[in-house]
């Protein structure tokens, strides 16, 4: 492991307590508007920071495939959460409903779906990561729909 892993590990893991301390202060207060949606973003980001940080540290290519793919169940909370905040947030809340909630979880499972049965089809990354790697600029269509859908 070269020594600027172990840097990002531990900058990665202050991220994970920030964000962890920041979940449980949400979730006392998560009978305040839009502090539940915050709170599901910040335990996005404690999942995501964490899981990239064990990602570094790991010692084997499978292994650090495995924490690579465990990443993204961080990445694809995250967006919908912080949108669903946004709404409330500006006093949008009446356009939260059942309905618009499950259109909001319908991407991200199937992401998470197509992520985790890649190296059957190659939708997500189209054969062009590689354990070595921790950088993904480019993907199979999949990927770009899910960039699309995030930003």
């Amino acid at each position: 492991m070269h020594e600027w892993a172990l840097y990002y590990a531990i900058l990665l893991s202050i991220a994970a307590v920030v964000s962890s301390v920041t979940a449980v202060l949400l979730w006392r207060r998560r009978h305040v508007p839009a502090a539940f949606p915050l709170f599901l973003y910040a335990l996005a980001s404690l999942i995501w920071s964490l899981t990239y940080a064990i990602y570094w540290l790991a010692p084997t290519g499978s292994a650090r495939i495995f924490w690579l793919d465990a990443t993204y169940v961080g990445v694809v909370i995250a967006p919908g959460a912080f949108f669903v905040f946004t709404l409330m947030y500006t006093h949008r809340a009446r356009w939260i409903n059942r309905t618009t909630v499950a259109l909001l979880t319908i991407e991200p499972l199937l992401t998470l779906l197509l992520l985790w049965t890649d190296p059957l089809h190659g939708v997500f990354f189209d054969g062009k990561r590689t354990p070595e790697s921790s950088t993904i600029f480019d993907g199979g269509p999949w990927f770009w729909t899910h960039l699309i859908y995030s930003y």
